[in-house]
């Protein structure tokens, strides 16, 4: 599959039911683009071996907002960082005595792209998800955790089965990731490489939000709209 028809069949598929927020559709869609991604990247290590070249890192922004990153943001930009081929930066921008945060995305050009429009879609969707439980303002930092906590499951659970059906694959990936480690850290030598995180503590009250937050995690699919005549362009979350 070339570039032009990866980014139109994830425009398509993540398109679907983009309006509302359904949680077995959501639960498809992502697992399906993941799987597309994953593909793409596969044929993309095989080209470069065959012919050794370098087509240039990108970096391009993912969110822009006030000082302080919400904790939903901080949890989907942690799933597109461990399963969509990108590494994140985090930047404080002073304008006018105002400070503002920015996640920018580093990685091969298509999988900025697609890092985007994911970043978009879970961002969007982990507060849908949220809004939808009307729970406690306290409760909500347990159940973000435990939204990207579940959608990660879900994905390397996802990312194991693929493995043991097509070893070389799973092999071509890690090479892939690996690349991209290796010069994320030549350019940010100070940064870890991402983590889904425990919080410190969890209240009796809040362990329930963190389960109902993991069972909504696992059935996130992925519904970014992705154009790729403009596969640049970050449209706002509706």
């Amino acid at each position: 599959m070339d570039e032009a028809s990866l980014f139109d069949t994830i425009r398509r598929l993540l398109a679907l039911g983009s309006s509302r927020c359904n949680e077995h559709e959501a639960q498809a869609a992502m697992a399906k683009a993941y799987e597309l991604c994953a593909r793409y990247n596969v044929d993309i290590a095989a080209a470069r071996s065959a012919s050794p070249i370098d087509d240039g890192w990108e970096e391009a922004s993912g969110w822009t907002g006030d000082a302080t990153i919400p904790f939903h943001v901080k949890m989907a930009a942690q799933i597109v960082e461990i399963f969509f081929f990108v590494r994140l930066v985090r930047i404080t921008h002073f304008q006018k005595r105002h400070r503002k945060k920015e996640l920018t995305l580093f990685g091969r050009k298509e999988n900025v792209a697609i890092g985007q429009y994911v970043l978009t879609y879970l961002i969007r969707t982990f507060w849908q998800l949220w809004k939808a439980r009307r729970r406690p303002a306290k409760h909500r930092r347990p159940y973000f955790l435990g939204v990207a906590q579940g959608l990660a499951k879900r994905l390397h659970e996802q990312r194991k089965a693929a493995a043991y059906a097509a070893p070389a694959d799973a092999h071509a990936l890690t090479i892939v990731q690996s690349d991209l480690d290796r010069e994320f850290q030549a350019r940010e030598p100070d940064l870890k490489p991402p983590q889904i995180l425990d919080l410190p503590e969890i209240r009796a009250e809040e362990a329930m939000a963190l389960l109902q937050g993991r069972a909504d995690g696992a059935k996130i699919e992925l519904r970014p709209a992705v154009n790729a005549s403009q596969r640049r362009l970050l449209p706002a979350p509706a």
